[in-house]
């Protein structure tokens, strides 16, 4: 009975400190549970996913909340809408401008006349001071800076400089290996009309041109519209070298309309942003959208530029605008007639012979 006793005794010892433990856990239990039930409230997830804890001693220095869905919101400025002014003016006849000249240069529309002069043209000859051109191109009259300088200064008018480009004599022979277009035999390319180029793969050629061009801005004009921005198209094509007009891989199409494109661009680089620049084009060149002897593409030009001009009629002008603007959306056309268009027309340069 002794011995029975003992072994109890040691039992019942051992069951208190269980108790004990079973008491400290079921604490525990309680604790955590109410702890994640405080949790729940402070607890955010992010746009991300991940899981964030707002303590509340940490409300003033936390991260702010991004709604679901802001990462991907992408804010864009509208574009800016150019408003396009009418063009209505006169092209006089290309010669030295003179105090004379001004007189004739009015149009019943003065609050949006352009008038436009001939600062060089297609035989070469530069109707300006100018420092650029070569010698013997220069022809002036006694008072046509004065004249110039009056026509740019006025405000009611745009004045518009007209120059020609590579269709130039006088340059292509007073430097036919710096400049001129040549033929396959070495010698200077005389066209159809037994005239003379520069060679648009020429740098001195485009540099010659460019140097002309910032003047005519330097003078104060705030259109700029080039002629003769192309190869020549009459005569014995197969006989021009082309060799300029290729880069690697480049078929002599290619290589033409790449020159032509490639010196607009220096034009627009070399002219101050607010000066407009325009291209005259021939009406058929418009209307078929090419002219590969010329190197003229008008999808690819019609962007490069401000606005494209052409020698037309009034009946064809909507057919030639139909065709620019399906070119370039941007580009506006301006037809050049020789008769007074009808009241009511927007856009028109009355060419004075």
């Amino acid at each position: 009975m002794a011995s029975g006793t003992r072994g109890y005794s040691s039992y019942r010892g051992r069951g208190r400190k269980g108790k004990i433990f079973l008491a400290i856990l079921l604490i525990c239990i309680i604790l955590g549970s109410v702890g994640f039930i405080m949790a729940r409230e402070h607890m955010r997830y992010d746009a991300d996913g991940n899981l964030h804890f707002d303590l509340p001693w940490d409300k003033g220095t936390s991260d702010p909340v991004e709604a679901p869905g802001d990462p991907d919101v992408v804010i864009r400025e509208p574009e800016q809408t150019t408003v396009k002014t009418p063009v209505r003016g006169t092209l006089l006849a290309a010669k030295p401008l003179t105090m004379e000249d001004q007189e004739t240069a009015e149009t019943p529309l003065s609050e949006a006349a352009v008038t436009a002069v001939t600062l060089k043209d297609s035989a070469g000859r530069v109707y300006f001071d100018s420092s650029a051109a070569v010698t013997g191109a220069v022809s002036v009259k006694p008072d046509t800076g004065e004249a110039l300088n009056d026509l740019t200064a006025r405000t009611d008018v745009t004045a518009a400089a007209r120059i020609a480009c590579f269709h130039d004599p006088k340059a292509a022979n007073a430097d036919v290996e710096g400049m001129g277009l040549k033929n396959t035999g070495g010698y200077i390319f005389y066209d159809g009309n037994n005239s003379q180029w520069l060679d648009p793969g020429h740098e001195k050629a485009r540099t010659y041109l460019l140097n002309i061009i910032r003047e005519a801005a330097e003078q104060g004009f705030r259109e700029i519209i080039l002629t003769d921005v192309s190869y020549p198209t009459a005569g014995k094509l197969d006989k021009i070298d082309f060799s300029n007009a290729m880069t690697a891989g480049n078929t002599a199409e290619a290589g033409r309309q790449a020159q032509i494109e490639g010196f607009l661009r220096e034009v627009r680089d070399a002219l101050p942003k607010n000066v407009i620049l325009s291209l005259e084009l021939p009406a058929e060149t418009v209307l078929a959208g090419t002219n590969s002897d010329a190197g003229q593409e008008l999808g690819a030009l019609a962007p490069l530029v401000d606005r494209i001009y052409a020698e037309t009629t009034e009946a064809e002008a909507p057919a030639l605008e139909t065709a620019v603007k399906a070119a370039s959306a941007a580009c506006g056309f301006v037809p050049e007639l020789t008769e007074q268009p009808a009241e009511g027309t927007e856009n028109w340069l009355l060419i004075q012979k």
